[in-house]
């Protein structure tokens, strides 16, 4: 593996061709230098791909964007707090700028591919939504699967832009490691709402759950815990507001919500006939045990395609 996207996909690819994937992979190409039409024009003819080249077991789904930081770096309409302000002139990183990401956007959807954007402050949701806002106005994304991966912070005007251009969330868990770490940054009254995915859901947003891992540790029993209470793991309950009550709606974040976020919900996401049989038997009923109980719960026996890949030592 040579540390880039395009060699992991081939490995992958080769991977299935061995019959040795435990897992099914949904790719995106790697958009985060491109700066220009040009710029992107050169990226499709490399990658030597095309959008939806796959199967179910590795698919090529799109292109990741990227337009500002994360903890430390996201791009806030307001300045962080002092010091990490510098007197009031840091609001976050802008990693590329809005001039160049609406062209790249553009070029991207007249060439059919379908994008998604990292942006996690609400100055960069402002550029995300002015660029994907520019290419609807060419080609209409809408019903397309176009997305803002984590969107940490938004206003409520913004929400309903992204309602408005039909673009759908993927929200994780960041909040409950790194609580004290926003507060300290942007303060309590934003760090609070860090990840309103209930202000989305009330939205009629499509939001879909996920880890974010290796970025947070790859344990979905955390992120679905957090947002059934909102604790966090060292600074108590942030944004009250945002908790979701509804077990099935959780459970569908991570589910059938995941498999729309990739186009994949006539055959996964939930268990019905005519589906592959992707599925985990676990340690407790997630839909009646407590908030608490959820956090510490575990796989006994995973299954991809009717096949078991994993099972916990000492479960029969």
């Amino acid at each position: 593996y040579k540390g880039d996207m395009i060699s992991a996909y081939h490995l992958m690819k080769q991977a299935e061709a061995e019959d040795k994937l435990t897992l099914r992979w949904t790719v995106y190409m790697p958009g985060f230098s491109l700066r220009s039409a040009e710029a992107a024009r050169k990226a499709i003819e490399s990658w030597g791909t095309h959008q939806g080249e796959g199967d179910d077991w590795v698919k090529v789904d799109g292109v990741k964007l990227l337009v500002d930081g994360g903890f430390e770096g996201g791009h806030l309409s307001k300045p962080y707090l002092e010091p990490y302000g510098q007197g009031g002139k840091f609001t976050g990183l802008t990693v590329s700028p809005p001039n160049a990401y609406t062209e790249v956007v553009r070029e991207l959807n007249s060439k059919g591919w379908h994008v998604i954007t990292h942006a996690v402050g609400d100055a960069a949701l402002d550029e995300v939504l002015d660029g994907y806002a520019a290419a609807d106005k060419d080609s209409s994304i809408k019903g397309k699967r176009w997305s803002v991966e984590h969107a940490f912070v938004s206003r409520p005007e913004q929400v309903a832009r992204l309602k408005a251009l039909d673009i759908a969330v993927s929200a994780q868990d960041h909040l409950y490691l790194a609580a004290p770490v926003l507060k300290k940054y942007w303060g309590w009254d934003i760090a609070s709402e860090v990840t309103p995915v209930k202000t989305y859901l009330d939205a009629g947003l499509l939001v879909a759950g996920g880890t974010d891992s290796p970025v947070v540790p790859f344990n979905p029993f955390w992120n679905l815990y957090h947002m059934a209470s909102r604790d966090t793991i060292s600074d108590g309950i942030y944004g009250e507001d945002q908790k979701i009550a509804s077990r099935p709606l959780l459970l569908k974040l991570v589910t059938i919500n995941y498999a729309k976020l990739i186009g994949e919900e006539k055959t996964r996401g939930s268990i019905e006939p005519g589906k592959l049989a992707d599925f985990a038997v676990l340690t407790d009923d997630f839909l009646t045990v407590k908030p608490e109980t959820i956090r510490d719960m575990k796989a006994l026996s995973t299954w991809v395609g009717g096949r078991e890949v994993y099972r916990a030592q000492g479960y029969e």
